[in-house]
């Protein structure tokens, strides 16, 4: 029996564990560690300390797993705020909290606003934000951290939950 099929059997169903602590589904789960453990075969070779490699090979997979589920699974923001099914009302309302959100975007100090715009709107990662701007990433993380800062004092926490999960089109 080699190594890997022993620490197979020893470690499989704690990474399970570990994995459905991320992805909340254990069948999902079970894909992510026996996915691992393909990969690892391929190059188990080049793996000095196997227990700790697979920890952080689950928990990296469970990660991307999960990430890729919620891309998936964003809701596009004319449905969220115009679906035929809502009232008038309803409807109404949903335009006066996104048109307050907009005012508080554009209050925002310019480079604070400029980086926050790039990073929600634009969807793009801080590293490029921050090559975009010719700025540091510590730069953009600072002002991604104040503008939601200023936007929570400003706003009521669902639209910041709204900035968060269905990315703002302006």
């Amino acid at each position: 029996m080699s190594n890997l099929e022993k620490t197979f059997k020893a470690c499989y169903k704690d990474l399970c564990i570990m994995s459905f602590f991320f992805t909340k589904d254990i069948a999902e789960a079970e894909d992510v560690v026996q996915d691992v453990f393909v990969k690892i075969m391929e190059k188990q070779d080049q793996i000095k300390e196997l227990e700790n490699y697979l920890k952080v090979a689950v928990r990296n997979a469970s990660l991307k797993r999960i990430s890729k589920k919620y891309q998936s699974e964003k809701i596009d923001e004319t449905v969220l705020f115009y679906n035929e099914s809502n009232t008038e009302s309803e409807n109404e309302l949903a335009l006066q909290k996104k048109v307050q959100l907009y005012k508080q975007i554009n209050l925002l100090p310019e480079q604070c606003k400029k980086i926050f715009l790039l990073c929600v709107l634009d969807d793009l990662k801080y590293k490029e934000a921050a090559d975009a701007l010719g700025i540091s990433i510590n730069t953009v993380k600072t002002q991604m951290k104040k503008a939601f800062k200023i936007l929570r004092t400003t706003l009521k926490s669902a639209c910041i939950l709204y900035i968060i999960s269905s990315q703002v089109i302006l």
